[in-house]
């Protein structure tokens, strides 16, 4: 979880747990914030409750405007599978791995028996993870009707794979109304996450119980 963020030339801003909603007036101030919080800068640096900085790509997870088109698989795939194996018994994996080989020696037979110049690699190479991934395995998500639909979509399934990074979410507050707000709050908290709402905005935005922060166009901050 990010305690702070260093922003030069900025005060330092503490967050919480759940839901910090950090307006910013200037388009200048939200590059910095946008780019900062995507990649390694020299001028934003984030720490964990030691003050002990911390790598952005290990900590967070940027999903961006709820607006665009966002492709949950690129975002969580990769961690679902391995929750799935990690939570996968003995007898499960061993069963996997026995129907695998048996597929494995179908298909080297065939190419033993074409005239194409074909090879497999020894079953032995072949990870768990990468059994599964030859299934193409993908989200089945249910039909959204909003945008306020695709934030919680994207919670929960954060929720469901126990998500440790910050997610970063952008204009998040103009999709939802002052109740979906709280309501997100309240189920952010319950899930154990911890949500930065980066909005483009000439005034605060006063979230009861949601940490709200503001650095207007003078590069002022509230």
């Amino acid at each position: 979880m990010i305690k702070t963020i260093y922003a030069y030339p900025f005060e330092p801003m503490e967050l919480e747990k759940g839901m910090n909603v950090i307006a910013l007036d200037s388009p200048d101030t939200l590059y910095q914030f946008v780019s900062g919080l995507k990649t390694e800068k020299d001028n934003f640096v984030i720490a964990d409750e030691e003050d002990q900085t911390i790598p952005i790509e290990k900590n967070v997870l940027f999903v961006g405007d709820p607006a665009n088109d966002i492709d949950l698989e690129k975002l969580y795939l990769r961690s679902s599978i391995q929750k799935l194996i990690s939570g996968m018994d003995l007898d499960e994996i061993h069963n996997i791995k026995a129907k695998f080989l048996m597929f494995h020696e179908s298909v080297g037979a065939a190419f033993v028996n074409s005239d194409i110049p074909l090879g497999l690699n020894d079953e032995e190479e072949y990870e768990l993870k990468t059994m599964i991934s030859c299934l193409k395995p993908h989200f089945i998500f249910p039909q959204v009707s909003s945008f306020y639909d695709v934030i919680q979509t994207v919670l929960d399934t954060a929720g469901a794979l126990c998500e440790k990074r910050t997610i970063v979410l952008m204009n998040a507050c103009q999709y939802c109304s002052p109740d979906q707000v709280q309501y997100l709050q309240t189920d952010i908290l319950r899930q154990d996450l911890q949500v930065i709402c980066l909005e483009r905005n000439d005034r605060r935005i006063d979230m009861s119980g949601v940490r709200n922060l503001f650095v207007d166009k003078d590069f002022v901050q509230f």
